[in-house]
C-alpha cells in the first residue's frame, strides 16, 4: 500500500515487474541457482534411500549427526550471505580488487570458525552427542563420524563461503556446475560404494563428503582467484535516463523509482 498506492515519498511503478530488461537478468542469475538446489535436493533424496538400507541404529545415528553438522555451519551460511552482498556491492562500485579481498577475507574468517568448531568436535565428541541423545549405542556408533565431521569443517565452511562470493559476483552458473559435479560425480557415487559395497558404516558418508570438498573446493578457489567472475555480464536497465537523471526523482515532494 505504501509503495504503490499511498502518496508517499517513495513510490514504485507496478509495470517494472513486466519489463524485459529487468526480468531477463533476474532470470539469468537465478536459474542456475534454482537448478543447483533441485540437483542438491535430489542428491539428498538418493542419500536417504542409501541410508535406509542400514540398520536402525546407524540410520538413527545419521539423523543425529546430520543435525549436529547442520548447526555447525550456520555461521558460514550467514557469512556467505554477507560475502555475496559485499562482493556485489564492490563490483557495483567497479572495485574488483575490493571484491576479491572481501571473498578471501570472508573465507579466512570461515576457516577460523571451522578450526574452532572442528576442534570442539574432535576433542569432545561424546559430550556433544549426549546433548542430542542419551542412547549409549547411538553415541558409540557416532563417535568416529564426529571425528571426520570435525576434520571436514574446513572444507565445508570454505565451500559455503566461497560459493557465496561467486554468487555475489553473478557467477551463479559456475557455482551450479561445480556443486552439481561435486554431488553427482563424487559425493553420491562414493556414498553408494562406501556404504553399500564396502560396508564401511555410517562414518563413510563423511569420508565421501570430505573427499568431494577437497576436490571441488579447490575448483571454487581457483575460479574465484582467476577473477573470471569480473567479466560476467548482467544485462539490466540503465541507471540513468535520457536527461541524465537518476530514476529516483524528487518532484513536488514525491519520488518515483522506476527501477
Amino acid at each position: 500500500y505504501v509503495l504503490y498506492v499511498k502518496n508517499s515519498d517513495i513510490q514504485l511503478k507496478f509495470k517494472v515487474f513486466f519489463e524485459k530488461d529487468i526480468l531477463k537478468p533476474l532470470w539469468n542469475i537465478s536459474l542456475p541457482g534454482g537448478l543447483e538446489q533441485i540437483l542438491m535436493q535430489l542428491s539428498f533424496l538418493v542419500m536417504a534411500v542409501i541410508i535406509s538400507q542400514l540398520d536402525t541404529v546407524s540410520e538413527a545415528a545419521f539423523r543425529v549427526l546430520l543435525q549436529i553438522e547442520s548447526l555447525s555451519f550456520m555461521p558460514a551460511v550467514g557469512m556467505s550471505i554477507a560475502t555475496a552482498t559485499l562482493v556485489g556491492k564492490s563490483l557495483g562500485e567497479k572495485n574488483i580488487d575490493r571484491a576479491s579481498e572481501v571473498g578471501f577475507l570472508s573465507s579466512a574468517i570461515g576457516l577460523a570458525w571451522a578450526v574452532f568448531i572442528g576442534t570442539v568436535f574432535i576433542v569432545f565428541p561424546s559430550a556433544i552427542l549426549s546433548l542430542f541423545t542419551k542412547d549409549s549405542l547411538l553415541i558409540q556408533a557416532s563417535i568416529t563420524a564426529m571425528l571426520i565431521i570435525g576434520i571436514n569443517q574446513i572444507g565445508l565452511n570454505f565451500h559455503i563461503i566461497m560459493s557465496g562470493a561467486l554468487r555475489g559476483a553473478g557467477d551463479t552458473r559456475a557455482v551450479m556446475i561445480i556443486n552439481s559435479l561435486r554431488l553427482w560425480l563424487v559425493f553420491v557415487p562414493l556414498i553408494y560404494v562406501f556404504v553399500l559395497v564396502l560396508e564401511l558404516g555410517i562414518a563413510s558418508i563423511w569420508y565421501a563428503e570430505f573427499i568431494s570438498f577437497i576436490i571441488f573446493g579447490t575448483q571454487l578457489f581457483f575460479r574465484f582467484k582467476s577473477r573470471k567472475w569480473a567479466n560476467v555480464k548482467v544485462d539490466g536497465p540503465d541507471i540513468t535516463e535520457e536527461n541524465g537523471k537518476s530514476p529516483l526523482q524528487r518532484k513536488s515532494g514525491e519520488a518515483l523509482c522506476d527501477a
